[in-house]
């Protein structure tokens, strides 16, 4: 041990070597982290403790999925994309599940009324979302029965939404670490994206509160009204943004574009994405491509397989 750490780094460490089973060694890690001198000295010690911390984490969620009994469920993706609505009990999930989807989940006011996951199809522009409601996040939640297999289902999908009338999150995030999953985190490359869509008639009292909350999580917050039925064209925009994606759209010479059969692309794709995603044959016999939209300069520019596309262009390929 460094000679110029602290005295509660000293305890914090005892402890460590004290505790036996991976949550214990998980706590005494976070302790020692967090009491831990920042400074440049301890920048290696910072991260050894980071690596063992990742590594009682993954023994964590192993033991954890053991317990689980041969609870098994998997969710097949389908659509463009998979969205994850996650959040406290009776926050509202639901009701946002049957407003973007025309679902008819049932919805009661009392609390843990979704016992299993719900599933609906969001339409988008001429795309469909795959939304996904998860059953209610409560303190324990990895620890429980079913939490694990849950859990693995909000890790696979391409977008997490907490829905919540409350801005008390704290054990909401916890369950999450838990689980080894990060949210917004520009530092890892694993870490997956998520915003907050909470209940207007909380904000005014919790305004704050809120904003605090989104700038320690880097979340993008969305104030929506269920009962009201507003807002809802705003946050489908807004979910859209958040998966990283775009829609092209398109034409054939001297036809209209496409417009009900838009292709989703990752942001950042070029003609050559495009191509390879129409067919494998449209690369060998490529000659150029017309470009209308955000990407191009002007209308029908003529572009190659290295120009990038953007959300809502259309383009005309044409092929030898």
């Amino acid at each position: 041990m460094p000679t110029n750490v602290t005295a509660e780094y000293a305890a914090a460490e005892q402890g460590y070597q004290k505790a036996r089973t991976a949550e214990e060694k998980i706590r005494a890690l976070e302790n020692m982290l967090s009491t831990c001198p920042t400074h440049k000295g301890c920048e290696k010690l910072r991260q050894e403790i980071k690596t063992k911390l990742s590594g009682f984490k993954k023994l964590l969620r192993k033991q954890e999925e053991k317990k689980a009994k041969g609870f098994t469920i998997s969710i097949k993706k389908e659509g463009a994309a998979q969205v994850c609505l996650v959040g406290p009990p009776n926050s509202g999930k639901s009701s946002l599940l049957n407003k973007l989807t025309n679902r008819k989940v049932k919805v009661a006011d009392y609390e843990f009324t979704t016992k299993m996951p719900e599933v609906g199809m969001m339409g988008y522009k001429g795309l469909k979302l795959q939304l996904v409601e998860i059953p209610s996040i409560f303190r324990g939640y990895y620890e429980s029965q079913k939490g694990p297999q849950f859990f693995s289902l909000i890790r696979n999908a391409d977008l997490i939404v907490v829905v919540t009338n409350t801005a008390e999150l704290d054990y909401l995030f916890e369950e999450f670490e838990k689980a080894g999953i990060s949210l917004n985190d520009p530092f890892d490359e694993n870490t997956h994206k998520a915003i907050i869509v909470a209940g207007k008639k909380d904000l005014p009292n919790h305004d704050d509160i809120y904003r605090g909350l989104c700038k320690y999580y880097r979340f993008c917050l969305m104030p929506v009204s269920v009962i009201a039925g507003h807002s809802f064209d705003a946050l489908k925009d807004e979910i859209w943004k958040a998966l990283g994606l775009i829609k092209i759209y398109t034409k054939e010479p001297g036809k209209k574009p496409r417009i009900d059969e838009p292709l989703c692309l990752k942001k950042g794709s070029t003609i050559r994405d495009m191509a390879l995603h129409l067919h494998k044959d449209f690369l060998k016999k490529f000659r150029f491509a017309k470009v209308w939209g955000k990407s191009a300069h002007f209308g029908g520019q003529t572009c190659g397989l290295s120009h990038k596309l953007e959300d809502d262009d259309i383009v005309e390929i044409h092929l030898n």
